[in-house]
């Protein structure tokens, strides 16, 4: 079943790599077992005997590698592939400095070559063991590979487990459904946080516009027991209407995005942007024979110290630290300050337009 899983997978560019326990386990054991028997013997009959080189044998051997380097060099560069010729050129140059040390050797740098072909011997060696050892080893199972492995790719209840891996940022909306397609695709039983966090996405989504829609009907229902005219609820919703769609066209100017931390600005700015429209229609009501000039002059001031202040607490969280809360409290600033410029300038002459107050 993991086999099967592991062929799908090849089939989807949004995943980048599948990992379980197929990695630690040959794909065809008989014929891992053949290899590793054929690697055996190779390795049995291994050896390394350490005789100390010579100079001139040191230099012939030099010479015969910067001849097949030359070649090889000579190759590449005729069938276009001037990269590795370089690289392959580097190389001879390298040896041919080599060959002239030897040349001009004394009996101190010979010690010291020496030194170094009795270092690689004693590498050699132990690498060979430890290459020994390994062939020596039974075939990897399941049952046998090491605890922390098994944790990993078996549950409690010996099912096992297979991880996808996305080639893209699960974070980007574009392709956050794509790779979960692609994940139930491979296997039906495909669990984990992108699928979870896109369930769980659209269902905040879907709840916060189902109660803002709601918060919405039950301000206006307030407002028109309160204000008893249909005009007048309208004229009082106007400022907190106006306030939310600037926020929105500012959002897009600064290039601000709606996140699960910010989301909530809306429903604020709904509750606290709502009253400067209804102060100032209320002042309205109450002296409006006085003129709109005298109503703004004894609401807007009010209204204005009370938004600003409200801005200014709320702007105070964009210093925060948290991304998700500053954004919040830029949100909360640009609504609150729309919803003031619409009741102190907007409303004001747009029911003088309408001829329900008078200047």
């Amino acid at each position: 079943e993991l086999r099967s899983v592991r062929d799908r997978v090849a089939g989807h560019a949004e995943i980048e790599r599948f990992e379980s326990l197929l990695t630690f386990l040959p794909d065809d054991p008989d014929s891992s077992i053949a290899a590793v028997e054929y690697a055996r013997g190779v390795l049995d009959r291994a050896s390394v005997e350490h005789q100390p080189s010579t100079a001139g044998e040191l230099e012939a051997s030099l010479q015969r590698l910067d001849a097949a380097l030359s070649e090889a060099a000579d190759t590449a560069f005729l069938t276009g592939l001037g990269a590795i010729a370089g690289e392959l050129e580097r190389a001879r140059i390298t040896v041919a400095a080599m060959a002239e040390q030897v040349q001009g050797s004394g009996p101190v740098e010979r010690a010291t070559w020496v030194d170094g072909e009795r270092l690689l011997q004693t590498k050699v060696e132990t690498l060979l063991e430890r290459v020994r050892g390994a062939a020596g080893a039974p075939m990897p199972t399941p049952a046998s590979l090491p605890e922390n492995l098994a944790s990993r790719f078996v549950t409690g209840s010996g099912r096992y487990v297979a991880y996808l891996y996305p080639a893209g940022d699960i974070y980007d909306p574009e392709f956050l459904p794509r790779f979960n397609r692609a994940s139930t695709a491979v296997s039906e039983t495909a669990i984990g946080f992108p699928i979870l966090f896109e369930d769980h996405s659209g269902l905040i989504t879907a709840g916060f516009g189902s109660a803002l829609a709601v918060g919405a009907l039950l301000v206006a229902l307030l407002l028109a027991v309160d204000l008893r005219r249909f005009a007048f609820t309208v004229l009082a919703l106007v400022p907190v209407g106006l306030g939310l769609l600037w926020m929105l066209g500012l959002m897009v100017l600064l290039k601000m995005d709606f996140n699960f931390a910010n989301l909530i600005a809306v429903p604020i700015v709904l509750g606290v942007g709502i009253d400067a429209g209804v102060h100032l229609v209320h002042r309205h009501r109450l002296e409006g024979h006085s003129g709109m000039i005298t109503t703004v002059a004894h609401t807007g001031r009010a209204i204005l110290v009370a938004s600003l202040t409200t801005m200014v607490g709320f702007g105070s969280l964009t210093l925060a630290s948290h991304r998700g809360m500053a954004s919040l409290g830029g949100l909360l600033f640009l609504g609150v300050g729309g919803c003031l410029i619409a009741a102190v300038v907007v409303l004001p002459n747009l029911m003088l337009a309408l001829g329900l107050a008078r200047r």
